[in-house]
C-alpha cells in the first residue's frame, strides 16, 4: 500500500496554533487508498494551542520565529522534522497545509 504523509490539521485533528482544524475532506477521500501518516512537528513541541510562528527572512535566511516573544525556534523545528523524516522514508506522498510555517 502506497504511504502519504498529510498535514495532521487537514485530517482533521485539533493541532493547530488556536486548537482548531482545517479538516478537508477531499484530500482524505483523494488518499483513501493510502496508508495516511499524520504530520504536525509543531504540536509536539509546543502543544496546542500554542503561540503562532512566522517565517522571516534574517540575514539572508529564513528563520521561523515565533510571534509573540520572537523566539528562534529553527533548529527545533528542523530536528522535529528530521525526526519524523527518518521515521517514515518510504513515503510516497506528502500533503502539507498551504501558508503553514
Amino acid at each position: 500500500m502506497k504511504k502519504v504523509i498529510i498535514s495532521a490539521c487537514l485530517l482533521g485533528h485539533l493541532c493547530r496554533y488556536d486548537g482548531k482544524t482545517k479538516k478537508t475532506t477531499e484530500i482524505v477521500d483523494a488518499f483513501k487508498d493510502y496508508e495516511i501518516i499524520p504530520f504536525c512537528p509543531e504540536a509536539p513541541l509546543f502543544g496546542t494551542p500554542r503561540e503562532r510562528i512566522s517565517v522571516i527572512q534574517i540575514n539572508d535566511e529564513n528563520r521561523i520565529i515565533t510571534d509573540n516573544t520572537n523566539r528562534d525556534i529553527t533548529k527545533l523545528l528542523e530536528d522535529e522534522i528530521n525526526s519524523f523524516i527518518k521515521l517514515h522514508p518510504n513515503a510516497d506522498e506528502i500533503v502539507l497545509k498551504s501558508k503553514s510555517p
